[in-house]
C-alpha cells in the first residue's frame, strides 16, 4: 500500500510539472524562430530556408528570398537574436506570437547609424529590420508535425529594453488564431524589393 501511495504521488508530481499544449507550442515556435535567426548569423541559407513555410510565397518569391539572403550574407555580417517572445494565439494549424528581435552588425562602421537606432546596412535588404531592437507579430504554421515561420503580421516597430522585460513577463493570451488575415493588413514573411 505504501508503494502504491508513493507511485500515485510521483505520478501527480510529474503531471503537475508537465508542459501544457500551449507551452509546448510556444517552445516549438520559439525554437524554429531561434533556428531562423541562428541561420542568419551563421549565413546558412539552406538552414534559413528550412525554417520557412513553403506556403509563405510562390516558388519564384522563395527563390528571390533565397537570392536576397545570399546577397545579404555577402554584403555584411549581422548578429540577430530573439530577446522577447510570447505566444498569444494558437490553433491546430497556426500560432501567433509577439517577438522582440535584436539585430546588431559585426562591422564597426555599421554601428554608427545616420539616424539614432537605425542600421547603416539597412539599404542592403528587406531581410533586415530598420532598427536594432524591434517588436512585431509573427505567425507560425504547423506542417508535417513541425512549426515553420509563416507570415509577419505587423511592421517591425522600434522598442526599448523596457518592452523586452514587459513582454517576457506578460502572461500569454489564449485565443484562437484566425487562419486568414481578414483586415487585409497581414504581410508575407517575404517582401521582395
Amino acid at each position: 500500500m505504501r508503494w502504491l501511495l508513493i507511485l500515485v504521488l510521483a505520478f501527480f508530481a510529474v503531471a503537475a510539472n508537465a508542459a501544457t499544449p500551449a507551452e509546448k507550442t510556444a517552445a516549438a515556435c520559439r525554437a524554429v524562430l531561434d533556428e531562423n535567426m541562428h541561420s542568419m548569423v551563421t549565413e546558412d541559407v539552406d538552414a534559413l530556408m528550412a525554417t520557412i513555410s513553403p506556403e509563405v510565397g510562390t516558388p519564384a518569391q522563395l527563390a528571390q528570398f533565397r537570392r536576397e539572403a545570399e546577397e545579404v550574407f555577402e554584403a555584411t555580417d549581422i548578429y540577430m537574436r530573439c530577446v522577447g517572445f510570447k505566444l498569444y494565439a494558437v490553433n491546430k494549424m497556426y500560432a501567433d506570437a509577439w517577438v522582440i528581435q535584436q539585430t546588431t552588425p559585426k562591422n564597426e562602421d555599421d554601428h554608427h547609424p545616420v539616424v539614432q537606432g537605425e542600421l547603416n546596412f539597412r539599404h542592403n535588404s528587406a531581410l533586415l529590420p530598420e532598427h536594432q531592437l524591434v517588436a512585431y507579430r509573427q505567425r507560425f504554421q504547423r506542417q508535417n508535425g513541425k512549426w515553420k515561420l509563416h507570415l509577419v503580421l505587423s511592421e517591425p516597430e522600434p522598442v526599448d529594453e523596457d518592452a523586452v522585460e514587459q513582454l517576457n513577463s506578460a502572461k500569454p493570451v489564449k485565443q484562437k488564431v484566425q487562419p486568414a488575415c481578414k483586415n487585409g493588413q497581414c504581410q508575407p514573411f517575404i517582401r521582395v524589393n
